[in-house]
């Protein structure tokens, strides 16, 4: 019993630190990781470590994205080497000790799983349970290698639609878009009725300077999706009901990349011939149905976490997790189950990555014409994306969706596109300067950026990109439709020489032109389009001085 209770340790209890640990640390980049200003060098991260290291270790995008970019991202890869190293070895590691959303999803089984469902699985019992099955038949453990094949096929045709199925990608969008400014209305509410409260106004006051120094951004984030990614990941966690980690077993494509790998890994399950009486209490432990029901000693090493959950389980001490060498364990069987993906199945993934090249770039149809000519221009006008970005095809080659520019923004100024840059576009990055402007010394988009979409800049350079241009809209502006003396944009506008102009008349000329007030003239060349006037404008509704893509200067290859 003693030595039971010893195993219990340094499996289960080691698996659930390692989990909460590394749960930890994506807590430390969502609450941590924001800007503060530093007078010398714009802004600067808050945390020890960058954000980016997050996707820096996920080979599924990593790989995926220099594929469709035809383009090497020049940032360090020691974390997805290691990753990929460790797979190799041990096995699918990273899905059972490390995976964030895998914690979550063990978390979610754990209250949303009844114990009737985890009843000892025979193969008579396991046949009946896929009979009665809610799940439809389309889904497999084989359906998340066919996923992977087609988001591969879409890569090579230079399509990236890796963001829309990284499970890191999805919880991050989850968090950026909607716990996390759950977490900063609820903790900045606390502060101010505390402060309002005599009693407690010194607790007041000192909560809420704490917070904001550790993990509160500069600004509330709003974004208007944020139900949308967090209904994801509620759909992701509430798949658990049906099946313990449905979605790692169904579809994540990450997992399935792993599982490719950890075929070959030495380090693998192994079952006491002399111990083993078939019970059947391993495979039922076992959370990716990587055991076959009545055959203990076959393991699909694909599926399999490494979890040890069902070393632990066994009474007899009869199952264990080691490497093979030589004749030392010849009475300790492993048998691996077969690769079963199908012709018919592989070839139907292909197709459907071939297909949906086209029909992800064609759609939505109002995406400009000239983007089938090889013209990088959107057909939507005010559609800005951040500072330094790369020229549009390849910053849609290259973007993963995950989120990081979006949540270190100081001012909520960037926010995720629908269709505006058609379907390829979905939920990249762009600028919308009337929910927050981009601070022109401010380069924290590029340095999170994990697939360099948005290139590295210094504040210097930032000065002097421009993401677009001002332009006034006569018929709302109050100076020139209603003889209004306002010139906001012209007071706020930061550049040196100013942007804005305010003329008496608009241009000084023209009838009447000395009985106006004076009214706004943007100079386009000193125009860099951070959107500080339109986030000021005064007027109701949609500004009166908008920031168009006109003149924007992306990043090239020779520099920004």
């Amino acid at each position: 019993m003693k030595k039971n209770a010893k195993s219990l340790w340094r499996a289960r209890n080691w698996r659930r630190a390692s989990q909460t640990l590394f749960f930890g640390i994506f807590l430390y980049f969502i609450f941590r990781a924001h800007g503060d200003p530093a007078p010398q060098e714009g802004w600067q991260l808050r945390s020890a470590l960058n954000p980016d290291l997050l996707f820096l270790g996920d080979p599924f995008t990593w790989v995926l994205t220099v594929i469709a970019s035809r383009t090497l991202i020049e940032k360090t890869i020691w974390l997805m080497l290691a990753f990929i190293g460790l797979t190799l070895v041990f096995g699918r590691v990273f899905c059972g000790w490390i995976c964030p959303l895998g914690t979550l999803i063990d978390g979610a089984g754990k209250v949303l799983r009844s114990p009737s469902s985890e009843l000892i699985l025979t193969k008579e019992r396991a046949r009946e349970r896929a009979e009665k099955s809610r799940i439809p038949a389309i889904f497999s453990h084989r359906t998340k290698y066919y996923l992977l094949a087609a988001v591969a096929i879409v890569a090579l045709g230079g399509v990236n639609l890796t963001g829309l199925f990284d499970p890191l990608t999805i919880l991050m969008r989850a968090t950026a878009f909607a716990l996390y400014p759950l977490t900063h209305w609820w903790l900045s509410t606390t502060a101010a009725t505390a402060q309002a409260i005599p009693a407690f106004a010194g607790l007041g006051r000192w909560f809420e300077t704490t917070t904001q120094r550790s993990i509160l951004s500069p600004t509330m984030p709003i974004y208007d999706q944020s139900w949308l990614h967090l209904g994801i990941l509620l759909v992701v966690l509430g798949l658990t009901r049906l099946q313990r980690r449905w979605w790692c077993l169904h579809l994540c494509p990450l997992g399935a990349l792993f599982g490719l790998l950890a075929r070959v890994a030495p380090f693998k399950r192994r079952v006491q011939q002399s111990a083993c009486t078939d019970c059947g209490v391993c495979g039922n432990a076992c959370r990716m149905e990587a055991i076959a029901p009545g055959d203990a000693h076959t393991t699909d090493n694909s599926e399999c976490l490494r979890c040890m959950e069902c070393a632990d389980r066994c009474s007899r001490e009869g199952v264990s997790f080691s490497f093979a060498v030589g004749n030392s364990h010849a009475e300790n069987v492993s048998h691996n189950a077969p690769f079963d993906l199908t012709r018919r199945g592989l070839l139907t993934a292909v197709a459907s990555g071939v297909i949906a090249i086209p029909l992800v770039r064609m759609m939505p149809l109002r995406r400009s014409a000239v983007a089938a000519v090889g013209m990088d221009i959107p057909q939507d006008e005010f559609l800005l994306r951040p500072p330094n970005a790369r020229s549009e095809p390849q910053f849609l080659q290259m973007c993963i969706r995950c989120g990081e520019c979006y949540r270190v923004c100081p001012h909520n100024a960037l926010h995720p596109a629908l269709f505006e840059a058609g379907a390829e576009g979905l939920w990249t990055p762009r600028l919308v300067p009337r929910l927050g402007a981009c601070d022109p010394s401010c380069t924290l988009c590029s340095q999170v950026c994990p697939t360099t979409a948005i290139v590295p800049m210094r504040p210097r350079q930032r000065r002097r990109i421009k993401t677009g241009t001002a332009r006034v809209d006569k018929g709302r502006c109050l100076a020139w439709s209603e003889n209004i003396d306002c010139g906001v944009c012209a007071e706020v506008c930061p550049v040196a020489p100013k942007a804005i102009e305010m003329r008496r008349g608009g241009n000084g000329q023209g009838r009447g032109a000395q009985d106006r007030v004076a009214a706004p003239v943007v100079i386009k060349e000193n125009c860099i389009g951070c959107g500080i006037c339109e986030n000021r404008c005064p007027v109701e509704g949609s500004a009166a001085i908008r920031v168009t893509r006109q003149g924007e200067i992306r990043h090239t290859e020779s520099g920004a």
